[in-house]
């Protein structure tokens, strides 16, 4: 068990269908919210050395694709609407200066769809994770 308070490095490598989507070496503090709960509620049953597979479903991850996350925008609510690509990938800031990656889905004349869903909503997540290091506080 890895007690709360305690520094964890480790390796992982992220799958999505079955697919490497992402791997590395990360540190979070355990209790402090740092990674997913789930995830962090099962690296918590492990110790140095261990590496173990783990699987979130969506709702313990990104949680599930909604809907009502797509939105159709106005352009004349953007600053400089010329820039916004007709589809793939943007960032926006909101009035109080909060950044949101979103997907553009369609562009208009007057209008742009944007999905604010995460990339990865709806999908399953299977991490394989070995612990490098626990430095207890």
């Amino acid at each position: 068990m890895i007690k709360r308070g305690s520094k964890v490095k480790f390796f992982y490598e992220l799958r999505v269908d079955g697919k490497k989507v992402d791997s590395g070496r990360a540190e979070y503090v355990q209790g402090e919210g740092d990674i997913f709960p789930a995830l962090e509620e099962e690296m918590g049953k492990m110790k140095e050395g261990e590496r173990k597979i783990i699987t979130l479903p969506p709702e313990k991850a990104f949680g599930e694709w909604s809907e009502e996350a797509v939105k159709r925008i106005p352009l004349s609510l953007f600053y400089k609407p010329e820039e916004i690509p007709n589809e793939g990938p943007m960032d926006i800031q909101d009035e109080k200066g909060r950044v949101y990656s979103v997907q553009v889905k369609e562009k208009g004349n007057d209008y742009v769809i944007l999905d604010f869903n995460h990339p990865l909503a709806g999908k399953t997540l299977t991490f394989e994770v070995e612990i490098i290091k626990v430095e207890e506080p």
